[in-house]
């Protein structure tokens, strides 16, 4: 639904295929993954015409980074894929990172992506740091039972730790 921020009505309304869950967005598009339908959907910004991908892994979390490439963490699953890169068409065939845990939340800055993921809520989580130049694992910080979110700003990464009730802060060029 696009709202005009100056009146409040609704200027037009898109449809997206079944349970929209995720979304993140980049100069051209808007992404949504769709968790009852594993597919991802890229929303036109400039025409809404709607793509969709489909046959992905469990999607879950997304996150856009600032040149424009999008991943998603395979819910639950211990990846995360690249859905979107700069210049490649969405409809290649994406890239799979694994990382060490279950896929809990994705957030990117930094130059890296952030991957929130644990083994279960009763045990400590990690975040793992994938290098976007690189697209590999290069390291993997514990941080709280169960960590549920994970965003990056004001030149860190903050971590919402579920299972016991903490914030974990880690700085980005640590």
């Amino acid at each position: 639904v696009e709202i005009d921020t100056r009146t409040s009505e609704v200027e037009s309304v898109t449809p997206l295929p079944e349970q929209p869950d995720a979304i993140a967005v980049t100069p051209e598009a808007l992404w949504v993954t769709n968790v009852g339908a594993r597919t991802i959907a890229r929303v036109g910004l400039d025409d809404r015409e709607v793509e969709v991908r489909g046959g992905m892994p469990a999607v879950g979390a997304i996150a856009s980074t600032p040149g424009g490439d999008v991943w998603v963490g395979n819910l639950g699953g211990r990846a995360v894929t690249l859905v979107n890169a700069r210049g490649a068409d969405f409809r290649d065939p994406p890239l799979a990172v694994t990382v060490p845990g279950g896929v809990i939340d994705v957030a990117a800055g930094g130059g890296h992506l952030w991957v929130a993921n644990t083994d279960g809520e009763d045990v400590p989580g990690r975040v793992t740091r994938v290098d976007l130049a690189t697209n590999k694992v290069s390291s993997s910080i514990p941080v709280g039972r169960f960590p549920a979110s994970v965003v990056f700003g004001a030149g860190s990464v903050w971590v919402a730790n579920y299972g016991e009730g903490t914030v974990s802060v880690i700085e980005a060029g640590s």
